[in-house]
């Protein structure tokens, strides 16, 4: 059976604030360029209007001190994935909602602005019997030609008050096995904003195989040959467009 092809590009905050405007490119024009220029067969995820939307209306899709998305944007980015990708997505209503407070993020630590400790995050996830679960990780980085297998959280408290509560930060290669009535399988190709992500997409697949271009150096050819999958989608916010990790690993796919 063919392998349904999906592109997702993450938009950030900034493009939503009219004062960077005129200080960078813009975002959507980036996004709307690549999409342009992709093969007819990856169909394109967008969610740039849906996070502009939710921006624009202040609710709580972006942290203020981190550059990544929160859980509440991911959801909102969880919701048009299931228009696009032919899954029906659960309602908020469905999970428990916990929170981690007094995050301070990459943006603050990096800026080394003061003035932002008066305005800490607060970290929130939502969680249900489906996706509150473990998953197995294989690290190839640390050993080199070997495995190094540990399980996993989908959700780490214990990381303290740290991004990295998702998934335990960015992992190599996952494979997360869920309680998820949809009986399909996806392969992502992701970044560090997708932690936030996979968590929800546990509720729409019953499998999911997870690799990170930067860290992960096997082949993913091999990963694609040997293992059935429903679909493929490679996501990334709009910086990972430059990465050159994420454009070999492209290439190789081709």
């Amino acid at each position: 059976a063919s392998i349904n092809m999906y592109s997702m590009i993450i938009p950030t905050q900034i493009d939503f604030m009219p004062f960077y405007n005129t200080v960078g490119d813009s975002e959507k024009e980036a996004i709307d360029y690549f999409y342009s220029n992709f093969n007819p067969r990856v169909k394109n995820i967008n969610v740039y209007d849906t996070l502009k939307e939710k921006f624009d209306n202040n609710e709580y899709v972006y942290f203020r001190t981190d550059h990544h998305w929160t859980a509440l944007g991911a959801y909102y980015a969880y919701r048009k994935m299931g228009e696009d990708m032919g899954f029906t997505p659960m309602e908020l209503s469905e999970f428990q909602k916990g929170e981690v407070p007094d995050f301070l993020g990459y943006l603050y630590s990096q800026a080394e602005a003061t003035g932002l400790s008066q305005h800490k995050d607060t970290i929130e996830y939502y969680k249900n019997a489906v996706n509150d679960i473990e998953f197995k990780c294989v690290t190839y980085s640390y050993i080199p030609g070997e495995e190094f297998l540990y399980h996993g959280k989908m959700f780490d408290p214990g990381q303290g008050t740290s991004y990295t509560m998702f998934l335990g930060g960015d992992q190599p290669y996952i494979e997360i096995d869920s309680q998820s009535p949809n009986d399909r399988t996806l392969l992502m190709i992701k970044d560090s904003y997708s932690n936030a992500l996979l968590p929800w997409l546990t509720c729409a697949y019953n499998k999911i195989i997870v690799i990170d271009a930067r860290t992960f150096d096997q082949s993913i050819t091999k990963v694609l040959n040997t293992t059935p999958i429903d679909d493929f989608l490679i996501t990334n916010y709009i910086m990972g467009t430059n990465f050159r990790d994420y454009i070999k690993m492209c290439m190789d796919i081709y």
